[in-house]
């Protein structure tokens, strides 16, 4: 039984091996067949052909691709039964003589892009895109020069060369006026149009052809229009960092802290730390040489923010005046009593913080509330009223003081609590040595 199945393995063993000849027969001729493929690439040198050539070269391609699979697999195989693996030097040697015919009719077939790149309108036109492909086939064409030197297959070469060289000069226009900064600013396009000796204010320059472009003369004043182009990206950028401050001041919205029957601002460090950011940027802007053109929209904002900033600054300072005298005037009869004045001052200026409180409580977005211009007059008097209140307060609490030589000991805030609660004889009666 073993000897039967032993022999069976020798059997199916020489089968295979036989079959395996016969399949790296099969494969030199093809690999034969694709040599003579190549070679008769050789003879192609009419560039214009590139659409039956090509196909060709694609279908060698595939075929070679094929040929090294299964020759990979072949030499797997004799491995595998111990056999001497071939070597398929025909088929390096193909693949090595194919490589450059197979770049050529490539970069043949794809540089015929150009004549798109010319003859569409110039915002369907990718800047970036042209100078990469342009610069890749450039290198690729550059080393076929060296490689098919001699070669009948050299003519195309030279004509795709020649193309891309003719190309060139319109590269940088095409860089400099391909882009949204330059095509979206009126004041760009009419610049243009007067290099164009067009009308500056009907000329429709992201209509235009690159090939149209060139026949204006635009490639006469390319200096000019790169540096044009250049300016247009710079005060792009500027336009982007101003959107983005403007668009970032959209999400800014108070705080606020519940305080008895009205409202505090809470947490306004963050605010100020953006605030205070933003003003360097937008100054920093309006000293940029590339300002002018968007002044009439930087100018305005800078104003803005700096309306904000003293606003602010000036409410904060209201805040903690109110803050401050709201126990000793509101909460405390006893001083207001003795100020009658100053209380009646008081009063009014906490109205005015529990009107605006309540407004700012349904509609805390920072911006708006301190872009107000009735704002900042209203906190800058209120403040000057504070101010007279707590002169006034110091001078009521000196007068204790001399009353009460041992009050000289105490703290402001200590002394007006315990006037606060004047009505108790224990606190305020003279010690025996005041008397």
């Amino acid at each position: 039984m073993c000897i039967r199945d032993s022999s069976r393995l020798q059997l199916f063993r020489a089968q295979f091996v036989a079959e395996l000849r016969d399949r790296i027969d099969k494969l030199r001729e093809d690999i034969s067949s694709a040599t003579r493929d190549c070679g008769l690439l050789s003879y192609e040198d009419d560039s214009s052909k590139s659409d039956v050539v090509l196909p060709r070269v694609l279908a060698l391609e595939a075929k070679l691709q094929r040929l090294k699979a299964e020759t990979t697999l072949c030499n797997e195989y004799e491995r595998v039964f111990q056999q001497q693996p071939t070597k398929w030097t025909g088929l390096r040697e193909v693949e090595k003589e194919f490589a450059p015919f197979n770049v050529l009719w490539r970069v043949t077939s794809d540089s015929r892009e150009l004549d798109a790149w010319t003859d569409v309108a110039i915002d369907k036109v990718d800047p970036q895109q042209v100078q990469l492909l342009h610069g890749n086939w450039m290198k690729e064409t550059n080393k076929l020069v060296k490689q098919l030197q001699g070669e009948m297959a050299f003519s195309v070469v030279k004509s795709v060369k020649d193309r891309l060289e003719a190309f060139k000069p319109i590269l940088p226009l095409a860089q400099a006026l391909a882009k949204p900064a330059v095509l979206n600013r009126r004041r760009h396009v009419a610049r243009i149009a007067e290099l164009a000796g067009e009308n500056p204010k009907t000329f429709d320059l992201a209509g235009k052809t690159l090939h149209e472009l060139v026949k204006m003369g635009l490639l006469n004043h390319i200096a000019a229009i790169v540096e044009l182009s250049k300016n247009a990206d710079q005060e792009a950028k500027l336009e982007a960092q101003l959107s983005a401050m403007k668009e970032a001041w959209q999400k800014v919205h108070f705080s606020l802290l519940p305080y008895y029957d009205t409202f505090l601002l809470q947490s306004t460090d963050g605010i100020m730390d953006m605030l205070d950011e933003h003003i360097m940027k937008t100054q920093t802007m309006v000293a940029s040489p590339y300002a002018a053109a968007i002044m009439n929209e930087l100018k305005p904002w800078e104003d803005k923010l700096l309306r904000i900033s003293a606003t602010l600054n000036a409410w904060l300072v209201d805040q903690f005046g109110v803050h401050y005298l709201d126990p000793i005037f509101t909460h405390s009869k006893d001083i207001a009593k003795a100020m009658p004045e100053e209380a009646r001052m008081f009063e009014g200026i906490r109205t005015a913080w529990v009107t605006l409180m309540a407004s700012v409580a349904k509609a805390p977005h920072v911006a708006v509330r301190c872009s107000d211009e009735r704002l900042l007059p209203l906190f800058e008097d209120n403040n000057a009223k504070l101010d007279h209140i707590l002169k006034e307060l110091v001078k009521y609490l000196d007068t204790k003081r001399a009353a009460f030589p041992r009050f000289y000991f105490l703290s402001n805030e200590d002394l007006i609590e315990i006037l606060s609660q004047s009505s108790c004889l224990l606190y305020t009666s003279p010690s025996p040595r005041d008397s």
